[in-house]
Protein backbone atom coordinates (compact mmCIF):
# COMPACT_ATOMS: atom_id res chain seq x y z
CA UNK A 1 0.00 0.00 0.00
CA UNK A 2 1.82 2.90 -1.30
CA UNK A 3 1.10 6.59 -0.13
CA UNK A 4 2.41 9.99 -1.05
CA UNK A 5 2.29 12.55 1.64
CA UNK A 6 2.43 16.54 1.46
CA UNK A 7 2.48 18.94 4.26
CA UNK A 8 1.44 22.30 3.90
CA UNK A 9 1.27 24.57 6.91
CA UNK A 10 1.22 21.29 9.09
CA UNK A 11 -2.07 21.39 8.96
CA UNK A 12 -3.35 19.77 5.18
CA UNK A 13 -2.81 16.39 4.26
CA UNK A 14 -2.74 14.88 0.93
CA UNK A 15 -2.62 11.49 0.47
CA UNK A 16 -2.23 9.81 -3.07
CA UNK A 17 -2.10 6.54 -3.26
CA UNK A 18 -3.52 2.84 -3.86
CA UNK A 19 -6.45 2.37 -1.63
CA UNK A 20 -7.20 -1.28 -0.19
CA UNK A 21 -10.68 -1.96 -1.69
CA UNK A 22 -11.43 1.38 -3.43
CA UNK A 23 -9.00 1.49 -6.08
CA UNK A 24 -6.82 4.45 -6.64
CA UNK A 25 -8.01 7.36 -4.45
CA UNK A 26 -7.38 10.98 -3.57
CA UNK A 27 -7.70 11.95 -0.26
CA UNK A 28 -7.96 15.11 1.51
CA UNK A 29 -7.83 15.62 5.21
CA UNK A 30 -8.03 19.24 6.14
CA UNK A 31 -7.65 19.74 9.87
CA UNK A 32 -7.97 23.84 10.10
CA UNK A 33 -10.89 25.31 11.19
CA UNK A 34 -10.40 24.74 15.02
CA UNK A 35 -6.61 25.54 14.84
CA UNK A 36 -6.67 28.64 12.92
CA UNK A 37 -10.30 29.71 12.93
CA UNK A 38 -10.99 29.53 8.72
CA UNK A 39 -14.64 28.98 9.46
CA UNK A 40 -15.14 32.80 8.76
CA UNK A 41 -13.15 31.86 5.55
CA UNK A 42 -16.23 29.40 4.83
CA UNK A 43 -19.08 31.21 5.96
CA UNK A 44 -17.66 34.35 3.89
CA UNK A 45 -16.94 32.16 1.09
CA UNK A 46 -20.83 30.53 0.93
CA UNK A 47 -22.49 34.01 1.75
CA UNK A 48 -21.15 35.63 -0.66
CA UNK A 49 -21.86 33.55 -3.41
CA UNK A 50 -25.62 32.69 -1.93
CA UNK A 51 -26.04 36.43 -2.22
CA UNK A 52 -24.09 38.23 -4.82
CA UNK A 53 -25.86 36.39 -7.69
CA UNK A 54 -29.13 37.56 -5.97
CA UNK A 55 -27.48 41.42 -5.99
CA UNK A 56 -26.16 41.32 -9.95
CA UNK A 57 -30.07 40.09 -11.12
CA UNK A 58 -31.43 42.82 -8.83
CA UNK A 59 -28.89 45.64 -10.23
CA UNK A 60 -29.01 44.11 -13.91
CA UNK A 61 -33.01 43.88 -13.61
CA UNK A 62 -33.13 47.64 -12.75
CA UNK A 63 -31.35 48.81 -15.54
CA UNK A 64 -32.98 49.83 -18.62
CA UNK A 65 -30.42 48.62 -21.22
CA UNK A 66 -30.96 44.87 -20.10
CA UNK A 67 -34.87 44.42 -19.23
CA UNK A 68 -36.48 42.04 -21.06
CA UNK A 69 -33.12 39.55 -21.63
CA UNK A 70 -34.01 36.46 -20.82
CA UNK A 71 -31.00 35.28 -19.18
CA UNK A 72 -31.44 38.01 -16.53
CA UNK A 73 -34.57 36.17 -15.20
CA UNK A 74 -34.71 34.58 -11.95
CA UNK A 75 -34.98 31.38 -12.78
CA UNK A 76 -31.83 31.54 -13.94
CA UNK A 77 -29.75 32.17 -10.47
CA UNK A 78 -28.95 28.32 -9.75
CA UNK A 79 -27.49 28.27 -13.15
CA UNK A 80 -25.09 31.55 -12.15
CA UNK A 81 -24.51 29.89 -8.62
CA UNK A 82 -23.36 26.67 -10.32
CA UNK A 83 -21.09 28.90 -12.11
CA UNK A 84 -20.09 31.00 -9.24
CA UNK A 85 -18.77 28.35 -7.61
CA UNK A 86 -16.84 26.80 -10.01
CA UNK A 87 -15.10 30.27 -10.67
CA UNK A 88 -14.35 31.06 -7.62
CA UNK A 89 -12.87 27.98 -6.03
CA UNK A 90 -9.20 29.44 -7.59
CA UNK A 91 -10.14 32.09 -5.19
CA UNK A 92 -11.23 30.70 -2.45
CA UNK A 93 -8.00 28.14 -2.26
CA UNK A 94 -6.16 31.61 -2.32
CA UNK A 95 -8.01 33.31 0.65
CA UNK A 96 -7.75 30.15 2.68
CA UNK A 97 -3.72 29.81 2.79
CA UNK A 98 -3.80 33.58 2.78
CA UNK A 99 -6.04 33.13 5.76
CA UNK A 100 -4.04 30.74 7.50
CA UNK A 101 -0.26 32.13 6.42
CA UNK A 102 -1.46 35.00 8.02
CA UNK A 103 -3.02 33.70 11.63
CA UNK A 104 0.47 32.51 12.54
CA UNK A 105 1.30 36.29 12.32
CA UNK A 106 1.05 38.72 15.02
CA UNK A 107 -1.59 40.25 13.26
CA UNK A 108 -5.22 41.38 14.84
CA UNK A 109 -8.47 39.11 13.52
CA UNK A 110 -9.35 42.12 11.94
CA UNK A 111 -6.68 42.85 10.23
CA UNK A 112 -6.53 39.22 9.00
CA UNK A 113 -10.10 38.65 7.77
CA UNK A 114 -9.97 42.69 6.28
CA UNK A 115 -6.60 41.45 4.10
CA UNK A 116 -9.01 38.37 3.46
CA UNK A 117 -11.36 40.77 2.04
CA UNK A 118 -9.24 42.45 0.14
CA UNK A 119 -7.36 39.24 -1.83
CA UNK A 120 -11.56 38.02 -2.18
CA UNK A 121 -11.62 41.86 -4.01
CA UNK A 122 -8.43 41.38 -6.39
CA UNK A 123 -9.41 37.17 -7.24
CA UNK A 124 -13.04 38.75 -8.39
CA UNK A 125 -11.52 41.08 -10.23
CA UNK A 126 -8.79 39.45 -11.98
CA UNK A 127 -11.60 35.87 -12.42
CA UNK A 128 -13.69 38.65 -14.61
CA UNK A 129 -11.03 40.47 -16.07
CA UNK A 130 -9.88 37.19 -17.58
CA UNK A 131 -13.77 35.79 -18.58
CA UNK A 132 -14.42 39.42 -19.73
CA UNK A 133 -17.77 39.70 -21.76
CA UNK A 134 -20.52 42.25 -21.84
CA UNK A 135 -21.97 42.13 -18.38
CA UNK A 136 -18.74 41.61 -16.68
CA UNK A 137 -18.56 45.15 -15.56
CA UNK A 138 -21.99 44.68 -13.80
CA UNK A 139 -20.85 40.88 -12.87
CA UNK A 140 -17.49 43.03 -10.78
CA UNK A 141 -19.67 45.34 -9.05
CA UNK A 142 -22.28 43.46 -7.80
CA UNK A 143 -19.71 40.84 -6.53
CA UNK A 144 -17.59 43.02 -5.51
CA UNK A 145 -19.94 44.90 -3.27
CA UNK A 146 -21.17 42.04 -2.20
CA UNK A 147 -18.15 40.82 -1.13
CA UNK A 148 -16.82 43.79 1.28
CA UNK A 149 -20.47 44.36 2.44
CA UNK A 150 -20.96 39.93 3.57
CA UNK A 151 -17.02 40.59 5.27
CA UNK A 152 -18.13 43.33 7.44
CA UNK A 153 -20.89 41.62 7.90
CA UNK A 154 -19.50 38.55 9.26
CA UNK A 155 -16.39 40.80 11.12
CA UNK A 156 -18.90 43.12 13.39
CA UNK A 157 -21.46 39.86 14.02
CA UNK A 158 -18.12 37.90 15.67
CA UNK A 159 -16.70 41.03 17.02
CA UNK A 160 -20.27 40.97 18.25
CA UNK A 161 -20.64 37.34 20.42
CA UNK A 162 -16.84 38.62 21.41
CA UNK A 163 -18.19 41.26 23.75
CA UNK A 164 -20.94 38.84 24.66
Amino acid sequence: NEMFYLWVCNHIEIKLGKGDRFGEYFYLKIDLIKKTGSLFVLKYWMLTLITAPLFFLLIINSLPAFRGFVLFDFEFYPLILIFSILLSIPTLLIIWLAFIALSYTQLSQLYIKLITVAFTLAGINITLLLISGSIAPELMAAYSITAVLVGLFLIYVERRKKKE
